[in-house]
């Protein structure tokens, strides 16, 4: 703890009288003090005692070979843990050598005669001053060794995005040297529709002075992209104003993967990779809603392979799985993009047609019934041929996607009772 009361000063001046005003002076004032009588002799106390000031004449004799000056500028060199100020006693305004006294280390000087009220104050200054620059100063070294062992990849910026500071752990993420990023534009690592979505951002975090869970996709030195997530701070200097802002970076890619298939595993049949029965419900009644609400077509159809059953019983499960998926891709090869496919169950599938008539849904219908019937698939127990049936209804039919697979439903039951390989769209 750094401490102003009782505070350790070192006096250097060849005079012993000078020295003892100055010592009984310092010790009225409550400090510590200890002696030394040429520069030689205040480098070795300084190095043994470690004061937090010293007050030195600046015109001593040579005996030792070291001037005030240089035992000065020896003191800043070796002065370990903290700052301590050196004030110089002088009997000259002498320029030069004031000056010299500066850049030699020392903080400031005192003219003799000394004032003493005045030194008491300058002491008290200075200390307090040393006291404040130690204080930051440790601040930013515990800081700067956090930002360097910080697990966490981290980061600064300036206004304009460039980076001006990274720490290890950012550079071991990115597979980088400090030379191949600090300096340069932050936009470098990604490409443009980031980078402007990035941009789009910063202002807004510079001017609120924070940033949370922002995600972006970055490049590593490889070219592999990395799905990162930031969360920041604005730095500000003394006076208010913008300094750099700090982030840390978070190397999301392998959770959002794991979240992506989570997500496919929830919606998703597992054997044809189909929207399951939740899936295409969420995805139809939102397609259904739009529809509805701009006076669109809609078309649901409802499809199902025709003596499943016998396949299973005849050729086993192991081919049962294999039709369905045949009979999945051959639907998908034949559908838009924007029409939603779905398996609700054993071999029944189910197909909405937003923006689609009910002629318009029939060819497609067809075209799958088709694309099925052609196929064949070789087993070792022989080759297998298979059909579907087919039912459709329209959104003037029902208002929401359950009665309308109902309707279709009905529909499908009848294209079997009337033979299978075929489509029905009216109730008889």
């Amino acid at each position: 703890m750094y401490e102003i009361s009782g505070s350790l000063i070192l006096v250097v001046d060849h005079s012993r009288l000078f020295r003892t005003m100055l010592c009984q002076f310092l010790t009225d004032q409550g400090y510590k003090v200890c002696e030394a009588s040429s520069g030689k002799e205040a480098i070795e106390v300084f190095d043994r005692t470690s004061p937090k000031m010293v007050l030195m004449g600046v015109v001593m004799s040579k005996t030792d070979g070291i001037s005030s000056l240089d035992a000065c500028r020896r003191i800043r060199e070796i002065d370990r843990d903290e700052y301590s100020p050196v004030l110089i006693v002088t009997s000259t305004q002498n320029e030069d050598l004031i000056a010299a006294a500066f850049e030699a280390g020392a903080a400031d000087y005192i003219m003799k005669p000394i004032q003493w009220n005045l030194l008491e104050h300058s002491i008290k200054f200075k200390l307090q001053s040393s006291k404040a620059a130690y204080a930051l100063q440790a601040s930013e070294e515990r800081f700067r060794q956090l930002f360097e062992d910080s697990p966490l990849p981290y980061q600064a910026m300036d206004d304009h995005g460039r980076v001006v500071d990274v720490n290890a752990a950012w550079l071991e993420m990115m597979g980088m040297i400090s030379d191949q990023v600090v300096g340069q534009s932050f936009g470098e690592l990604m490409d443009a529709n980031e980078w402007r979505k990035f941009m789009h951002m910063f202002p807004s975090f510079i001017k609120n002075g924070a940033l949370a869970n922002f995600q972006l996709t970055i490049n590593h030195a490889d070219g592999t992209p990395l799905i990162i997530e930031l969360n920041g701070r604005v730095a500000y200097d003394i006076h208010g104003d913008f300094k750099q802002t700090h982030c840390v970076l978070q190397n999301i890619t392998e959770r959002m993967a794991i979240e992506h298939e989570l997500r496919r595993l929830a919606t998703s049949d597992p054997l044809t990779g189909l929207a399951n029965r939740r899936a295409f419900f969420t995805e139809a009644d939102h397609a259904l809603l739009q529809c509805a609400r701009y006076h669109h077509d809609y078309t649901v159809m409802m499809l199902d392979i025709d003596h499943f059953k016998s396949i299973n019983d005849t050729f086993g499960h192991d081919v049962g799985d294999q039709v369905l998926k045949l009979v999945s891709n051959e639907m998908q090869q034949q559908i838009r993009a924007v029409d939603i496919l779905g398996r609700l169950g054993g071999e029944e599938f189910a197909i909405a047609l937003p923006e689609a008539d009910i002629s318009t849904a029939t060819t497609v219908a067809e075209r799958i019934r088709i694309a099925v019937e052609a196929f064949s698939l070789d087993t070792e127990q022989g080759c297998v041929r298979f059909t579907i049936s087919i039912g459709l209804s329209q959104l003037s039919d029902a208002k929401s996607n359950e009665a309308l697979i109902k309707k279709a439903d009905e529909l499908l039951y009848q294209a079997k009772q009337n033979g299978r390989n075929r489509i029905e769209t009216t109730l008889a």
